[in-house]
């Protein structure tokens, strides 16, 4: 769906604003409040943030969805699906009746369109369907239609059916109106640069205004194939400080806080007219190290700075709202994991570790981090923990481009963020440990060992076994013996803590819950006015 630029006097009138003081949202308009910093494409084929997925989530549909409790596959545009007795092939058929925002009907060729497309154009979802056997060389034949109604995807080996189920759930595997994206497209790039700004999905909310840094506007998708959603309108407003969200919620000019700071979360929970909510999703706060650079090649260098991070202290202050203590590379609620290793702040133990590898004095350095609470906080913390080892970190912060796009182009020397897939399956932590080719040809950008330029053999036998076992038992332990060798390793990209989703919102506000592989879906909100 084309977005449209919407008048600075319609803007107003969407947010209640009359003159200068803005009056309590309309009762039919979820307002977000959220800093837009990593917002950076609406394509959900490109690697994506909370903020932006929020916004694909409602928009797209997907093959399958996860069940927000239990995390049990369950159908979306697929009613049903089978696998082969062999494991390798699985075979989707599409719902009845379902249709995309601009009126044609959803047959197989979108759904196989889409998710060859993810490999052709060598997208972030692209490299996790790399990782299962699939390529752009192979797409024509391992990703088909067999007629209308019918999707057929074949691996080359064997692996846990869940795997492949759990990450067509994903935002990134989301199914694109190709007729309109084609329509789009410039220069052969499969409609790219017109699905970085536009939507052309089946959700249950359309884009229909995106003003990056300032405003995204979704409005009701009346005749989405699901069922309406209640709420005629989400309007998702920049808000970059922590305060400003909070003092927004307070006075009713917003309905969802995003991003408050574990101080203003503290704020607002004693109030009765607020409430708050929290997910744990399965990723993690990390600090990360490329090892292009030959001093990140030494593993005492990687143990000083694992040294010279305050867990402990960050996750009770920063963190004290959003993240759990962790150092592992499995989320501690998912099958197979090990325990966290209960790595410390050792200041002392890291000067001798660097001034054996040759930097008794320390070396300076760069530390790139999203400019937003609480990356930032978390920066500034790890900067003052590296000073007490010796080492000078100069901060470089900014939006999603100064850091996640830097880590994919392998242009950085240390760098704070979150991180880690969604998939409730042991086999999430391969989007960390996983670097099965280090050449910058592999391109595997999801792949968080790859961006740190990281390459471990028996991790990657490791996580292939586990992939190829067929019993549970068996697989687990292939698991946790991938878990302890990372650890053994002392690896480029160290967890600081594992991730848990935060938002306040209005009291008022009924069927908001953050979903835990965040597709988070709006189309039951309502207000209580």
């Amino acid at each position: 769906m084309r977005s449209v630029i919407i008048p600075a006097v319609a803007l107003a009138m969407m947010l209640g604003v009359a003159g200068s003081v803005q009056a309590q949202t309309p009762a039919d308009q979820l307002v977000f409040g959220m800093s837009m910093a990593n917002v950076l494409s609406m394509d959900p084929g490109q690697s994506g943030s909370a903020e932006a997925d929020i916004v694909r989530a409602n928009t797209y549909d997907r093959l399958v969805q996860l069940d927000p409790d239990d995390l049990s596959v369950q159908p979306q545009l697929a009613s049903s699906w089978t696998v082969s007795e062999d494991g390798l092939t699985f075979t989707f058929t599409l719902a009845d009746g379902a249709k995309f925002q601009s009126g044609r009907d959803i047959t197989s060729e979108d759904v196989v369109w889409s998710l060859r497309r993810l490999l052709v154009r060598d997208m972030s979802g692209g490299a996790r369907l790399r990782a299962l056997g699939f390529s752009a060389d192979n797409a024509e034949t391992t990703i088909t239609g067999s007629d209308d109604n019918t999707v057929v995807l074949t691996l080359g080996e064997r692996a846990d059916p869940d795997i492949l189920l759990g990450l067509l759930a994903e935002n990134s595997f989301s199914v694109i109106d190709s007729a309109l994206a084609l329509e789009n497209e410039v220069d052969g790039d499969m409609g790219g640069a017109w699905l970085a700004t536009n939507s052309a999905g089946s959700g249950p909310f359309r884009l229909v205004s995106w003003e990056p840094s300032t405003m995204i506007v979704l409005e009701n998708n009346p005749d989405h194939w699901g069922g309406a959603a209640k709420m005629r309108r989400i309007l998702f407003r920049n808000m970059p400080e922590s305060q400003t969200q909070r003092l927004s919620l307070e006075r009713g000019d917003i309905d969802i806080a995003f991003q408050l700071s574990s101080s203003d979360l503290d704020a607002v929970e004693a109030r009765d007219d607020v409430e708050i909510t929290y997910q744990p999703d399965g990723g993690f706060y990390f600090i990360a190290m490329s090892e292009e650079h030959e001093r990140f090649r030494d593993a005492r260098v990687r143990e000083a700075i694992r040294h010279l991070v305050d867990y402990e202290g960050i996750n009770d202050t920063i963190l004290r709202h959003y993240g759990q203590l962790w150092q592992g590379p499995l989320a501690p609620n998912r099958p197979a994991v090990i325990e966290s290793p209960g790595w410390t702040f050792d200041p002392d133990y890291a000067k001798q570790l660097l001034a054996d590898a040759g930097y008794p004095d320390g070396f300076s350095t760069t530390l790139r981090v999203l400019s937003d609470t609480p990356f930032i906080d978390i920066a500034l913390a790890v900067q003052s923990n590296l000073a007490a080892g010796g080492i000078e970190a100069e901060i470089i912060s900014g939006g999603g481009s100064v850091v996640y796009d830097k880590m994919r182009e392998r242009d950085f020397e240390l760098a704070i963020g979150r991180g880690g897939i969604t998939l409730p399956h042991p086999d999430a932590m391969a989007s960390i440990v996983y670097n099965p080719d280090n050449s910058p040809e592999a391109a595997l950008y999801s792949q968080h060992s790859w961006r740190t330029s990281s390459y471990n053999p028996g991790i990657n036998l490791l996580i292939e076994a586990a992939r190829a076992a067929t019993d549970v038992e068996t697989r687990n332990i292939y698991y946790e013996d991938a878990q302890r060798l990372f650890h053994a390793k002392i690896p480029a990209w160290q967890p600081i803590s594992a991730v848990v989703n935060a938002a306040a919102y209005r009291a008022d506000v009924q069927g908001f819950e953050i979903h835990p592989t965040r597709t988070t879906r709006l189309t039951e909100v309502t207000k209580q006015r």
